[in-house]
């Protein structure tokens, strides 16, 4: 019976970290690494780069920390306001903040900018919930390339 209700709770949970639970490293990295292959998919972005680190959520420098992604991706000239993107990210689940560049997802908030219209490229940027217990100072490398 123990066995069986135990088992509907990971069920029911996914058997991952409640909210205000830290997050093991792995499991932020696997929060902010799927938020960011919905957005590629979704958004039918084309060229993508990217990759990410683990940041301090506070200017201490110590824990907690949250997954930190930047992307880049080319878009057409005629989507200056990546209006295209946003409304594909909407179609998909994301929930668009005050300012229509500010989406979030189960715990990701995703800024999307193009600062330069005429670079035919803009940013994604996504921050994992800041839930991560573990040092992360003295990472190396910092930084994590990630191929799309």
């Amino acid at each position: 019976m123990c066995l069986l209700l135990g088992a509907a709770l990971v069920a029911l949970t996914g058997g991952g970290p409640r909210p205000g639970e830290t997050m093991r490293e792995d499991e932020a990295v696997a929060q902010v690494m799927s938020a960011a292959r919905r957005i590629v998919a979704a958004g039918e972005l084309r060229d993508v780069g990217g990759g990410y680190a683990f940041m301090p959520c506070d200017s201490s420098d110590g824990p907690p920390y949250q997954v930190t992604m930047h992307l880049t991706f080319a878009v057409p000239e005629d989507d200056r306001r990546l209006d295209t993107v946003v409304d594909r990210l909407v179609a998909d689940g994301w929930v668009p903040g005050a300012d229509d560049s500010k989406l979030s997802d189960d715990g990701v908030i995703a800024l999307l900018d193009r600062p330069d219209a005429t670079t035919g490229f803009a940013t994604a940027k996504l921050y994992g919930e800041c839930r991560v217990g573990g040092d992360h100072r003295r990472d190396d490398p910092a930084w994590t390339e990630v191929d799309f």
